[in-house]
């Protein structure tokens, strides 16, 4: 086994700050129809597009809900629960989930626990990516520090579930009234994911004294079947899900014999951080097959879902050379994702996904678009080196909006549904918070023309309110159609034909750039004198972006009537024309005749906040 490395993270804002270790690369060891978020209830356990990623343990990470803003993100693993009760004081497992806590702890028996009690944003941070973002989020235990945990035997075991399924499962006044914890408050996570990583030199003792020597897999499998069996059922509002994280050598000494025994739906199998068996090697063609074996491995659930565990960034994990370029991993999906076991992606982690960006794109984006266009059979554009730039030409009198166009039927650019005509030629991708009546607007094209070629809506947009998505591509033209979309008098909307979804920032500075372009001009020629007064235009500037009460939209871009990239001196958008079927931001701009520039739009929350 190789090891993991971790860094130090503050858990306090005090000058009496307390520090402990925090993960550093999670499995290094050495009609007014609305476009919706796919909400609760959407998420396939079955699909083969799943991206999963793990949240906090990154440097100076962001709030976990700006992990599940990302639409491409199905499933969030929480890291970590890393101390077991029969490892730690109080009898109470300790947590670490870095930034995200203060220095607090529980007191359990007057002895103070190791774990932390004030963790503000993470509970209603898991509502919001349940309720608002339709995200299974996940609660993982184990991690790579320490590495002393373990299970003492099947008492233990079963306990311990209790004390996870209270404390972080459904919320229960038996519970709560025994003065039992609750770090989360009323949030439930949506399951478990057993990270095993645990190590140690000399084995521990039982309560006789006997060494343990089966610490690293002793009482998994009888805590997941506690769970699985017997607490999972006492809550039948909503499915909850039991995942591992074993390391891709086989036999892995802590989860083989517990994925032969217990039920699990998910295994993010760590391909990285071990040579022989890494996805690098696979790249290679000198990984054996280790993906396949893993298909073809001994589990309690025939159809358990096997991710492919990449690492999100070359600092991410310990061995850099793990790390695969888009190119690397298009590669590998194509060749192993026929499988009928393969489930998706994992990453570790969506701090380093969210500093790791290529074409505007963070790399959980670009793995989505990956496995979403390998399993619907469209070509995914790879090549990060010449980054798609989207044009929006304007003169003083007229806008155009170009949408790209083939001879032939166009492959999609990114995400889309079933029902696309055969002869597309050009796609749009739809906003979120947008509408079927709206989208169509905005393509200049009829609805009976996106019913028809778009099959999934329906053949009168009866489906719009159920299969009308954010973030994927509908058919704008077929063969022989339009090419060109004309827009309303000096007005500037970029439109793409590829993907352009940006990867959030917390830094007002450091907001991710689009890849959209307006290029401003005249009929005339717009070459000037070096003394000459450039001349202006007016370019009016429309979003559709849905908001709450209090939340307001901004533009900034590369020009200094733009910001300068500088979100304190954004241009802000003005809501008169908002309607809930017409969510429209608006903002009239002067810029130069002849000009070029590069803006995005960005959204503020009442509290301050930049999505």
């Amino acid at each position: 086994m190789s090891f993991r490395s971790w860094a130090l993270a503050a858990f306090a804002v005090t000058a009496a700050a307390a520090f402990e270790p925090a993960h550093f690369g999670h499995h290094s060891h050495p009609h007014a129809h609305s476009i919706k978020p796919r909400q609760q209830g959407t998420f396939d356990p079955a699909s083969k597009t799943n991206v999963a990623v793990y949240w906090g343990q990154g440097p100076n990470q962001a709030r976990l809900l700006q992990t599940c803003q990302n639409p491409s993100v199905d499933i969030v693993n929480i890291g970590f629960v890393n101390a077991f009760p029969d490892n730690s004081p109080g009898g109470w497992p300790g947590t670490n989930f870095a930034n995200a806590c203060g220095s607090q702890t529980y007191t359990h028996n007057g002895v103070a626990t190791l774990m932390f009690s004030s963790c503000p944003d993470i509970g209603p941070d898991i509502l919001a990516c349940q309720q608002t973002y339709g995200k299974k989020v996940l609660l993982s235990l184990g991690g790579a520090y320490p590495l002393n945990y373990y299970i003492a035997n099947d008492t233990s075991a079963n306990s311990f579930a209790d004390f996870v399924w209270g404390a972080f499962g459904p919320s229960t006044a038996a519970w709560t009234n025994a003065g039992n914890p609750r770090p989360f408050g009323d949030a439930s996570v949506d399951g478990f994911d057993f990270d095993i990583e645990s190590a140690m030199s000399t084995p521990p003792t039982d309560a006789s004294g006997k060494a343990i020597t089966d610490y690293q897999s002793r009482g998994y499998a009888t805590m997941i079947n506690r769970l699985k069996n017997a607490l999972f059922a006492t809550d039948t509002s909503k499915a909850y899900y039991i995942a591992g994280a074993p390391q891709c050598p086989l036999p892995d000494v802590h989860l083989s014999a517990v994925i032969s025994a217990a039920w699990f739906d998910f295994l993010f199998v760590q391909f990285y951080n071990n040579p022989s068996c890494s996805a690098r090697a696979a790249v290679n063609y000198a990984a054996g097959d280790s993906l396949l074996k893993w298909t073809q491995a001994a589990s309690k659930n025939a159809n358990v879902k096997i991710y492919m565990g990449l690492p999100a960034s070359n600092t991410s994990v310990e061995t850099a050379s793990d790390y695969l370029t888009q190119a690397e991993v298009l590669g590998l999906v194509k060749r192993f994702s026929g499988f009928a076991k393969w489930g998706g992606i994992s990453l570790w982690e969506s701090t380093y996904s969210q500093q790791n960006v290529a074409c505007n794109q963070d790399y959980t984006t670009w793995m989505k678009q990956i496995v979403s266009g390998v399993i619907s059979g469209v070509a995914v554009n790879v090549d990060t080196k010449k980054c798609p730039v989207t044009t929006t030409t304007t003169s003083s009198t007229t806008t155009s909006a170009s949408l790209t166009s083939s001879s032939g039927a166009a492959p999609a650019p990114g995400p889309t549904q079933s029902g696309i005509i055969s002869t597309c030629s050009t796609y749009l991708m739809a906003n979120p918070g947008g509408s079927c009546t709206a989208f169509a607007s905005r393509a200049k094209i009829s609805l009976a023309q996106l019913y028809a070629w778009n099959s999934v809506l329906g053949p009168n947009g009866e489906n719009c309110t159920t299969n009308f998505w954010a973030n994927e591509y509908y058919c704008v033209a077929v063969r022989g159609g339009t090419t060109s979309v004309p827009t309303s008098t000096s007005t500037a909307k970029p439109t793409s034909t590829l993907v352009t979804k940006t990867s959030h920032s917390t830094s007002p500075t450091s907001t991710a750039k689009s890849t959209s372009t307006l290029l401003t001009k005249t009929s005339s020629s717009t070459t000037s004198t070096a003394c000459a007064t450039p001349t202006l235009t007016t370019v009016t500037f429309n979003e559709l972006k849905t908001t709450a009460f209090g939340e307001s939209v901004y533009l900034v871009g590369d020009t200094a009537a733009l910001g300068s990239w500088n979100t304190v001196s954004a241009v802000a958008l003005n809501a008169a024309g908002y309607t809930s079927s017409n969510p429209l931001w608006s903002a009239a701009v002067k810029l130069p005749v002849g000009t070029t520039v590069q803006y995005k739009y960005f959204k503020v929350g009442a509290d301050g906040s930049i999505t």
